[in-house]
Order: C-alpha cells, then sequence, then structure tokens
C-alpha cells in the first residue's frame, strides 16, 4: 500500500470517529424564551432540536476538519415544561438548560423545531411538531423565531380565514324531551330539517410533513376565582363525521338520533349538565395524536364569552378565531 493511500485512509477514519468524538467543539450552551407557549401537566414536556444540513465540506464554506452531519440529522438540546408563572423548568421541576452537545459543529446549524413529546419516553426523534425557524445571524451569534407558520410545523394552513362563520348550536337529539335542548352540544348549523358541519376546518393532516395533529373540541368551566376544568368532547380529523366520543357517556335514550357531526349529549341519569348555566365556554384545538393531554394545547376556535343562558334549541352560536399561538426565541453564542 502506498503513504498516499495510508494517508488517505487515516484522513477518512478520523472525519469519520469526529462525527461523534471531535473534541474541537465542546459543549455549546443555548439561550431561550417563549411567549404563549402553554403548561403541561406531568403527561408530556416540550423539546427543542437544532439540525444539520446537508455535508458542506467541499463548497468551501467549512474546512474538511471540521465534524459533519447528515442532511436534517436533529439533535435535541433541551426538554422542558412551562411552569403557571410562564418560568421555564425542567421536566423534574428544576432550573432547566439548554445545550448542544460537544463534538457538534454550532457554526452548522440551520434550523430548529419544538416538539411535544410524552413525558414517559426518551424521544431519539422529533416527534409532534409545534414550531419551527430558521437560524439567521452572524459567525459568532445565531438567532432562530420559531412560529407555528413554519413549513416545519403547520405552515400557512393554521391561520385560519376569520371572515368565515363559525358555529355551534345546543340540542340533545339522544333524548325524547325537547325542552332539556341544553344539555347537548354540537359543531353544525341547522337550516330547517338538515344539519350541517359548522366548523370550516381543513382535515387532517394539515401539513403532510407533520402529521401527528388532530382536532379537539372541549367544554371549559370556570369552578371558582379562575379555577377551569376542562371536559372534552371528543377527537376528530374531519368535520363532516362524528367525533371519537360519538354522542357521548351521557347519551340519552335514543343515541341513532345522534347528529353525524362532533358534539355531544350529556342527558343520561349522573351525566347530566346544563351548558348554559353562565359557566362553560367552548374551545377546539389541535392536540398530538401521540399524546392525550388533560387540557387545549393550540387552541383554533373559541368563544370570548360562556354559552349565553337565553340561547335557545339550535340556534347558531359563534366561534371566534383565535390569533395567538406560541413564539420562541432562541439564542446561540458559537
Amino acid at each position: 500500500m502506498s503513504f498516499r493511500v495510508i494517508v488517505l485512509t487515516m484522513l477518512a477514519a478520523g472525519l469519520i470517529a469526529g462525527c461523534t468524538t471531535d473534541p474541537e467543539f465542546p459543549e455549546k450552551s443555548v439561550q431561550v424564551t417563549v411567549s404563549d407557549l402553554p403548561s403541561l401537566d406531568d403527561q408530556a414536556n416540550y423539546h427543542l432540536w437544532f439540525s444539520y444540513p446537508e455535508d458542506r465540506a467541499n463548497n468551501g464554506s467549512t474546512p474538511l476538519d471540521k465534524v459533519q452531519h447528515g442532511d436534517k440529522e436533529y439533535i435535541n438540546v433541551g426538554a422542558f415544561r412551562v411552569g403557571a408563572d410562564g418560568a421555564l423548568v425542567s421536566p423534574t421541576g428544576g432550573a432547566v438548560t439548554f445545550a448542544i452537545p460537544s463534538g457538534y459543529n454550532p457554526n452548522l446549524v440551520e434550523d430548529a423545531i419544538l416538539t411535544i413529546e410524552s413525558s414517559a419516553t426518551t424521544p431519539s426523534t422529533p416527534g409532534a411538531r409545534i414550531a419551527g425557524g430558521v437560524f439567521t445571524g452572524t459567525a459568532t451569534v445565531g438567532r432562530c423565531t420559531l412560529t407555528v407558520k413554519s413549513s416545519d410545523a403547520f405552515g400557512v394552513a393554521i391561520q385560519l380565514d376569520s371572515s368565515l362563520l363559525r358555529t355551534y348550536f345546543l340540542d340533545a337529539p339522544t333524548s325524547l324531551p325537547v325542552d332539556d335542548f341544553m344539555q347537548g352540544i354540537w359543531f353544525g348549523a341547522v337550516n330547517g330539517t338538515a344539519v350541517r358541519p359548522g366548523l370550516s376546518l381543513s382535515p387532517q393532516p394539515l401539513s403532510t410533513g407533520n402529521k401527528r395533529w388532530t382536532y379537539e373540541a372541549w367544554l371549559v368551566q370556570r369552578q371558582g376565582a379562575l379555577v377551569d376544568s376542562y371536559i372534552s368532547l371528543g377527537r376528530f380529523d374531519s368535520i363532516d363525521a362524528p367525533d371519537s366520543n360519538g354522542p357521548g357517556a351521557g347519551v340519552g335514550a335514543n343515541p341513532s338520533e345522534a347528529y353525524r357531526i362532533p358534539g355531544e349529549d350529556f342527558v343520561a341519569t349522573g351525566a347530566e349538565r346544563s351548558l348554559n348555566d353562565g359557566s362553560y365556554r367552548v374551545v377546539v384545538s389541535l392536540q398530538p395524536t401521540d399524546i392525550s393531554l388533560r387540557r387545549p394545547l393550540l387552541p383554533l376556535l373559541q368563544t370570548r364569552e360562556p354559552i349565553p343562558a337565553a340561547a335557545t334549541r339550535q340556534q347558531s352560536l359563534p366561534l371566534s378565531v383565535n390569533t395567538t399561538f406560541p413564539v420562541v426565541q432562541v439564542t446561540l453564542n458559537r
């Protein structure tokens, strides 16, 4: 074997080993701030990931002796939750730190994504993506703003047209008496004897590259001063079919009369709810399919006020479009 072949072989071996063990790049801390990111219960954590682009070693922008990583290899730079006061905490409740692991070139970081993951697992790859963004900045400082409209998350599909009317109505079709109409809620509109879907939401998935999401409807009941309880009305991927709850656990004696749209009744003994008593509001949210959360994560539609006491049977009641979504700011000192 010639000397030249030996040198090339040794160089190749050194580059391969450098991808995971190169001591040239120490761990790099990352600064993170968030706004409007919901707090989580103990079922889930947020995870921040950075990605590396295609190998750029041969285009003159990166010396050959720098660590290279493949197209869209994601590294996990930190897991966290948002406390009730808005502060970021670790999954165990302590101080949270974010860092690029040693051996990774901070100058090659391309973009970032935020995911939600089950607290029962330690993910090796990103799950359901909430937000994403592309790094900009200088050779010494990188900055990234992550939003839900990123192509790595939901894209522009999450921006709903507020000019479209989205409605729900009160009725209890699985119960014979019509005077208990306030014990059922359905996401549609009634025109004569015809019932049509009322939500004007695109079928899931909103993004073909981010499929682990579904819709979920909720009743939010205010109990005492600033204390809310959340009642899931079921999950659905389409607005023109029943949700995962069907007519609900509180279905009446005539389940076959349930409307073929998302919604449910609360008329069975022990499950009764008078939804126009002034304590209930309504939310329709995006939720991760892999985790069953106890509250809405990303609200899309909601009532600004409680369900009105004066609402009549099958009256179309409006839902407002939510325009406030999480934003994550990331700073990396390279």
